[in-house]
């Protein structure tokens, strides 16, 4: 895990543990997933997410601190490659939140982008864009040049995968094709 992602982990976290849905109960279970991703274990991951979990399970965390859990949670996933289980958190996240982030859809692109699926990206870029669009004009410029800068570095993600796609393809044909 790079430290960029230990800052955004704990920048998530807090916010998590800010909540008022955070209950006591929870907040233990919520702390001690934290402390581990602050290790910057790798092998801890998996202890962290099940703490998570648990603090998801509880009817004690409602509405926005629950759509935090699942972000914190998608996060987590994201950074240890597992774009398809993310998937699932961000979408919950936006689900439970009545006006989602325009980072809520930027985590769910780059799970979209992780796992190759460059269509679902996009759209879930264009949705972040027009989250942007409904705030305050001052923040649009900086936000939509970030979203824009997103949407070319999956270009060239999915430009790359379609050239090693090709080249692994050519190269099967050339290995079925040759005289026994």
């Amino acid at each position: 895990m790079n430290q960029t992602s230990l800052l955004v982990g704990a920048a998530l976290a807090a916010a998590l543990l800010a909540s008022p849905a955070c209950s006591m109960a929870n907040e233990a279970a919520c702390e001690y997933a934290i402390a581990l991703v602050d290790r910057g274990d790798p092998t801890t991951i998996d202890e962290a997410l099940r703490s998570f979990d648990a603090c998801l399970s509880s009817a004690s965390v409602v509405g926005d601190g629950r759509a935090r859990m699942h972000v914190f949670r998608g996060s987590l996933l994201l950074q240890a490659g597992r774009a398809a289980e993310a998937q699932q958190d961000f979408q919950a996240a936006i689900a439970l939140r009545s006006q989602p982030s325009v980072y809520d859809y930027h985590y769910l692109a780059a799970a979209y982008a992780q796992s190759s699926q460059y269509d679902q990206a996009y759209a879930t870029l264009d949705r972040a864009r027009e989250v942007v669009l409904k705030m305050d004009p001052r923040r649009h410029r900086a936000l939509l040049d970030q979203l824009e800068s997103l949407r070319l570095k999956y270009r060239a993600q999915e430009a790359n995968q379609g050239k090693r796609d090709a080249r692994i393809s050519s190269s099967c044909s050339r290995v079925i094709s040759m005289p026994a």
